[in-house]
């Protein structure tokens, strides 16, 4: 997995690509703290390229949803592919997100 990330407007987005297991979850649980750390009031997750999440990937997205400051939905999730989508429903996080089809939606969703 690659991981590509950027900050916009007090907001943190990354756009995992390849599959989201063990070997790659350190990165990612690091960027995110690093995000926190630095104030990042929301995150948007681009999911366009990603093509697995494993559960622990799952673990480290909720552990980011718990440290945000407003617990009024502030992670959006863009271009969920429906296997990815199906283990989010799964395992209940779809009450925690919102969904949007692109990044300018998401954006404004915050705002």
């Amino acid at each position: 997995m690659s991981i590509h990330t950027f900050g916009r407007d007090n907001t943190f987005v990354i756009q995992p690509s390849g599959d989201m297991s063990k070997p790659s979850l350190l990165e990612l649980d690091a960027l995110l703290q690093t995000a926190l750390e630095e104030g990042m009031q929301n995150i948007i997750f681009d999911f366009t390229d990603l093509t697995y999440i494993s559960s622990d990937g799952l673990r480290i997205i909720l552990d980011a949803i718990k440290k945000l400051p407003s617990k009024d939905y502030p992670v959006a999730i863009v271009g969920m592919k429906p296997a990815v989508r199906s283990l989010f429903e799964v395992g209940g996080f779809m009450e925690l997100i919102n969904e949007f089809t692109d990044i300018e939606d998401a954006f404004s969703s915050f705002h």
